[in-house]
Protein backbone atom coordinates (compact mmCIF):
# COMPACT_ATOMS: atom_id res chain seq x y z
CA UNK A 1 0.00 0.00 0.00
CA UNK A 2 1.31 3.98 -0.95
CA UNK A 3 0.81 5.74 2.11
CA UNK A 4 -0.44 9.39 0.75
CA UNK A 5 -1.41 12.34 3.74
CA UNK A 6 -4.75 11.19 2.72
CA UNK A 7 -4.22 8.18 4.54
CA UNK A 8 -5.74 7.19 8.14
CA UNK A 9 -3.78 5.70 10.55
CA UNK A 10 -5.46 3.05 13.43
CA UNK A 11 -3.16 1.53 15.85
CA UNK A 12 -2.54 -0.76 18.87
CA UNK A 13 -1.48 0.24 21.88
CA UNK A 14 0.00 -1.79 25.05
CA UNK A 15 3.01 -3.66 26.00
CA UNK A 16 4.29 -5.67 25.11
CA UNK A 17 2.61 -6.27 21.60
CA UNK A 18 5.21 -7.84 19.41
CA UNK A 19 3.37 -11.03 19.87
CA UNK A 20 0.09 -9.44 18.69
CA UNK A 21 -1.81 -10.64 15.48
CA UNK A 22 -4.25 -7.39 15.50
CA UNK A 23 -2.40 -5.49 12.86
CA UNK A 24 -2.21 -8.28 10.39
CA UNK A 25 -6.11 -8.69 10.24
CA UNK A 26 -7.05 -5.02 9.96
CA UNK A 27 -4.70 -4.34 7.80
CA UNK A 28 -5.89 -7.60 5.06
CA UNK A 29 -9.40 -6.47 6.02
CA UNK A 30 -8.28 -2.95 4.75
CA UNK A 31 -6.91 -4.07 2.10
CA UNK A 32 -9.69 -6.21 1.11
CA UNK A 33 -11.99 -3.28 0.89
CA UNK A 34 -9.31 -0.71 -0.79
CA UNK A 35 -9.53 1.43 2.49
CA UNK A 36 -7.16 4.36 2.54
CA UNK A 37 -6.05 3.24 6.03
CA UNK A 38 -3.29 1.62 7.76
CA UNK A 39 -3.29 -0.43 11.27
CA UNK A 40 0.17 -0.10 13.19
CA UNK A 41 1.17 -1.07 16.32
CA UNK A 42 2.45 1.31 19.23
CA UNK A 43 4.27 0.01 22.14
CA UNK A 44 3.11 2.28 25.13
CA UNK A 45 1.73 1.77 28.52
CA UNK A 46 1.33 5.39 28.73
CA UNK A 47 -2.61 6.26 28.28
CA UNK A 48 -2.60 9.98 28.33
CA UNK A 49 0.32 10.60 26.07
CA UNK A 50 -1.75 8.20 23.91
CA UNK A 51 -4.68 9.67 23.49
CA UNK A 52 -3.35 12.77 23.34
CA UNK A 53 -1.93 11.32 20.27
CA UNK A 54 -4.72 10.32 19.14
CA UNK A 55 -6.66 13.43 19.07
CA UNK A 56 -3.45 15.63 17.13
CA UNK A 57 -3.03 13.34 14.83
CA UNK A 58 -6.41 12.12 14.21
CA UNK A 59 -5.52 9.16 14.78
CA UNK A 60 -9.13 7.11 13.66
CA UNK A 61 -9.17 3.76 15.57
CA UNK A 62 -6.95 2.13 18.72
CA UNK A 63 -7.27 -1.35 19.68
CA UNK A 64 -5.94 -1.30 23.18
CA UNK A 65 -4.21 -4.12 24.97
CA UNK A 66 -2.74 -4.77 28.84
CA UNK A 67 -2.51 -2.95 30.39
CA UNK A 68 -4.35 0.16 29.09
CA UNK A 69 -7.67 -1.41 28.98
CA UNK A 70 -8.84 0.89 32.12
CA UNK A 71 -6.49 3.46 32.31
CA UNK A 72 -8.29 4.82 28.92
CA UNK A 73 -11.48 5.48 30.76
CA UNK A 74 -11.06 8.53 32.14
CA UNK A 75 -10.14 10.08 28.44
CA UNK A 76 -13.15 8.79 26.72
CA UNK A 77 -15.91 11.47 26.04
CA UNK A 78 -18.72 8.18 25.50
CA UNK A 79 -18.63 4.50 26.50
CA UNK A 80 -20.88 2.03 25.21
CA UNK A 81 -22.98 0.81 28.19
CA UNK A 82 -21.47 -2.86 28.40
CA UNK A 83 -18.30 -1.54 28.19
CA UNK A 84 -19.13 0.78 31.16
CA UNK A 85 -20.27 -1.90 33.21
CA UNK A 86 -17.66 -4.02 32.68
CA UNK A 87 -14.95 -1.01 33.66
CA UNK A 88 -12.43 -1.36 30.44
CA UNK A 89 -12.24 -0.65 26.97
CA UNK A 90 -10.09 -2.28 24.20
CA UNK A 91 -10.89 -0.13 21.31
CA UNK A 92 -11.22 4.00 20.92
CA UNK A 93 -13.08 5.15 18.10
CA UNK A 94 -12.20 8.88 16.81
CA UNK A 95 -14.64 10.63 15.31
CA UNK A 96 -14.13 14.16 14.62
CA UNK A 97 -12.37 14.35 17.71
CA UNK A 98 -14.82 12.75 20.08
CA UNK A 99 -13.33 9.42 21.62
CA UNK A 100 -16.01 6.42 21.79
CA UNK A 101 -15.37 3.61 23.72
CA UNK A 102 -16.10 0.20 23.54
CA UNK A 103 -15.23 -3.98 24.55
CA UNK A 104 -15.30 -5.92 21.64
CA UNK A 105 -13.88 -8.84 24.14
CA UNK A 106 -16.88 -9.41 25.00
CA UNK A 107 -18.17 -10.22 21.72
CA UNK A 108 -15.25 -12.46 21.36
CA UNK A 109 -16.18 -14.34 24.67
CA UNK A 110 -19.73 -14.79 23.55
CA UNK A 111 -18.99 -15.66 19.78
CA UNK A 112 -16.70 -18.74 21.44
CA UNK A 113 -19.28 -19.64 24.00
CA UNK A 114 -22.55 -19.37 21.00
CA UNK A 115 -24.33 -22.57 21.34
CA UNK A 116 -23.16 -23.90 24.89
CA UNK A 117 -26.04 -23.47 27.43
CA UNK A 118 -24.34 -22.81 30.88
CA UNK A 119 -26.98 -20.86 32.66
CA UNK A 120 -27.46 -22.98 36.14
CA UNK A 121 -24.27 -24.79 35.39
CA UNK A 122 -20.91 -24.88 37.14
CA UNK A 123 -17.86 -22.94 35.28
CA UNK A 124 -14.45 -22.78 36.41
CA UNK A 125 -12.65 -19.57 35.88
CA UNK A 126 -8.76 -20.15 35.55
CA UNK A 127 -7.02 -16.65 36.24
CA UNK A 128 -8.51 -13.08 37.71
CA UNK A 129 -6.44 -10.76 35.42
CA UNK A 130 -7.55 -8.56 32.61
CA UNK A 131 -9.46 -10.70 30.57
CA UNK A 132 -10.51 -13.02 32.98
CA UNK A 133 -12.52 -10.38 34.55
CA UNK A 134 -14.60 -10.08 30.70
CA UNK A 135 -14.66 -13.29 31.08
CA UNK A 136 -16.64 -13.54 34.23
CA UNK A 137 -18.60 -10.27 33.18
CA UNK A 138 -19.86 -13.25 29.91
CA UNK A 139 -20.31 -16.17 32.60
CA UNK A 140 -22.48 -14.23 34.62
CA UNK A 141 -24.57 -12.52 32.49
CA UNK A 142 -25.41 -15.70 31.01
CA UNK A 143 -26.57 -17.01 34.43
CA UNK A 144 -23.22 -19.67 34.61
CA UNK A 145 -22.56 -20.85 38.67
CA UNK A 146 -19.24 -19.45 38.29
CA UNK A 147 -15.83 -21.09 40.10
CA UNK A 148 -12.44 -18.35 40.18
CA UNK A 149 -9.28 -20.05 40.79
CA UNK A 150 -6.53 -17.95 40.67
CA UNK A 151 -2.82 -17.92 42.34
CA UNK A 152 -3.22 -14.56 43.98
CA UNK A 153 -6.37 -15.19 46.60
CA UNK A 154 -7.02 -11.34 46.85
CA UNK A 155 -7.41 -10.88 43.04
CA UNK A 156 -9.93 -13.81 42.99
CA UNK A 157 -12.06 -12.50 45.92
CA UNK A 158 -11.91 -8.99 44.19
CA UNK A 159 -13.41 -10.52 41.08
CA UNK A 160 -15.50 -13.08 42.50
CA UNK A 161 -17.15 -9.98 44.89
CA UNK A 162 -18.08 -8.52 41.31
CA UNK A 163 -20.18 -11.54 40.00
CA UNK A 164 -21.08 -13.32 42.87
CA UNK A 165 -19.25 -15.68 41.93
CA UNK A 166 -17.25 -18.67 44.37
CA UNK A 167 -13.59 -18.56 44.61
CA UNK A 168 -10.40 -20.43 45.55
CA UNK A 169 -6.43 -20.61 45.23
CA UNK A 170 -4.99 -23.55 42.46
CA UNK A 171 -3.40 -25.58 44.80
CA UNK A 172 -4.49 -29.16 44.58
CA UNK A 173 -5.96 -28.29 41.19
CA UNK A 174 -7.20 -31.49 40.21
CA UNK A 175 -9.15 -31.94 43.39
CA UNK A 176 -10.69 -28.90 43.01
CA UNK A 177 -11.82 -29.43 39.33
CA UNK A 178 -13.48 -33.14 40.17
CA UNK A 179 -15.25 -31.52 43.39
CA UNK A 180 -16.68 -28.99 41.53
CA UNK A 181 -17.37 -31.16 38.19
CA UNK A 182 -17.49 -27.93 35.61
CA UNK A 183 -19.56 -28.35 32.38
CA UNK A 184 -17.09 -25.65 31.57
CA UNK A 185 -13.51 -24.86 32.11
CA UNK A 186 -12.01 -21.35 30.94
CA UNK A 187 -8.05 -21.11 30.84
CA UNK A 188 -7.62 -17.01 31.43
CA UNK A 189 -4.00 -17.02 32.16
CA UNK A 190 -1.08 -16.92 30.16
CA UNK A 191 -0.27 -20.60 31.11
CA UNK A 192 0.25 -22.83 27.70
CA UNK A 193 1.55 -19.54 25.92
CA UNK A 194 5.21 -18.50 25.64
CA UNK A 195 7.97 -19.57 28.40
CA UNK A 196 5.16 -21.90 29.88
CA UNK A 197 4.39 -23.41 26.11
CA UNK A 198 4.09 -26.66 27.30
CA UNK A 199 2.48 -26.54 30.67
CA UNK A 200 -1.21 -26.81 31.99
CA UNK A 201 -2.63 -25.86 35.23
CA UNK A 202 -5.41 -28.78 35.16
CA UNK A 203 -3.98 -32.24 35.49
CA UNK A 204 -5.12 -34.16 32.26
CA UNK A 205 -6.63 -36.93 35.10
CA UNK A 206 -9.06 -34.29 36.18
CA UNK A 207 -10.82 -33.85 32.07
CA UNK A 208 -13.71 -35.36 31.53
CA UNK A 209 -15.44 -36.37 28.12
CA UNK A 210 -18.67 -34.26 29.09
CA UNK A 211 -16.61 -30.80 29.71
CA UNK A 212 -15.93 -28.53 27.25
CA UNK A 213 -12.63 -26.79 27.70
CA UNK A 214 -12.09 -23.17 26.62
CA UNK A 215 -8.52 -21.30 26.23
CA UNK A 216 -8.03 -18.00 25.37
CA UNK A 217 -4.72 -18.33 24.29
CA UNK A 218 -4.48 -18.39 20.17
CA UNK A 219 -0.88 -18.34 20.05
CA UNK A 220 0.29 -21.79 20.27
CA UNK A 221 -3.16 -22.74 18.44
CA UNK A 222 -3.64 -25.64 20.74
CA UNK A 223 -2.48 -25.47 24.47
CA UNK A 224 -1.24 -28.36 26.08
CA UNK A 225 -4.53 -27.88 27.83
CA UNK A 226 -6.39 -28.43 24.47
CA UNK A 227 -4.61 -31.36 24.24
CA UNK A 228 -4.98 -33.31 27.12
CA UNK A 229 -8.59 -32.18 26.71
CA UNK A 230 -9.08 -33.58 23.33
CA UNK A 231 -7.45 -37.06 24.61
CA UNK A 232 -9.80 -36.65 27.32
CA UNK A 233 -12.82 -36.48 25.28
CA UNK A 234 -13.66 -32.86 25.51
CA UNK A 235 -15.23 -30.40 23.16
CA UNK A 236 -12.44 -27.95 23.12
CA UNK A 237 -12.37 -24.36 22.28
CA UNK A 238 -9.26 -22.25 21.37
CA UNK A 239 -8.62 -18.24 21.42
CA UNK A 240 -8.76 -18.10 17.58
CA UNK A 241 -12.55 -17.62 17.33
CA UNK A 242 -12.55 -14.97 20.47
CA UNK A 243 -9.52 -12.96 18.56
CA UNK A 244 -11.38 -13.12 15.28
CA UNK A 245 -14.85 -12.27 16.73
CA UNK A 246 -13.00 -9.43 18.88
CA UNK A 247 -11.26 -7.95 16.10
CA UNK A 248 -13.85 -8.01 13.42
CA UNK A 249 -15.92 -6.18 15.32
CA UNK A 250 -13.34 -3.57 15.68
CA UNK A 251 -13.07 -3.43 12.04
CA UNK A 252 -16.60 -3.02 11.74
CA UNK A 253 -16.61 -0.35 14.18
CA UNK A 254 -13.81 1.65 12.73
CA UNK A 255 -14.69 0.98 9.10
CA UNK A 256 -18.35 0.59 9.12
CA UNK A 257 -18.49 -2.13 6.41
CA UNK A 258 -18.75 -6.07 7.50
CA UNK A 259 -15.70 -7.40 8.92
CA UNK A 260 -14.75 -9.68 5.55
CA UNK A 261 -14.27 -13.04 7.86
CA UNK A 262 -12.60 -15.29 4.96
CA UNK A 263 -9.82 -12.20 4.37
CA UNK A 264 -9.17 -12.26 8.14
CA UNK A 265 -9.06 -15.75 9.23
CA UNK A 266 -6.82 -16.29 6.11
CA UNK A 267 -4.56 -13.34 7.44
CA UNK A 268 -4.61 -14.73 11.06
CA UNK A 269 -3.63 -18.45 9.93
CA UNK A 270 -0.67 -16.87 7.53
CA UNK A 271 0.73 -14.83 10.40
CA UNK A 272 0.22 -16.84 13.77
CA UNK A 273 3.13 -19.40 11.36
CA UNK A 274 5.50 -16.91 11.46
CA UNK A 275 5.24 -15.43 15.41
Amino acid sequence: MIITPQTKFCGLIGYPIDHSLSPAIHNAAAQFYKINAVFLAFPTTDAKSAIAAMKALGILEYSITMPLKEKVIPYLDEIEPQAKELGNANTIINRDGKLYGYNTDIDGVRLSLKGLRIKNKPVILLGAGGVAKTVAYVIHKAGGQLHILNRDLILARKLAKLYQAKYNDLQDIGHKVRDINPYLIINATPVGMGELKNQSLVPRTALYSKMVVFDLIYNPRETKLLKDAKMRGCRVISGRTMFLGQGARQFELWSRKPAPWKIIEHAFDINILKK
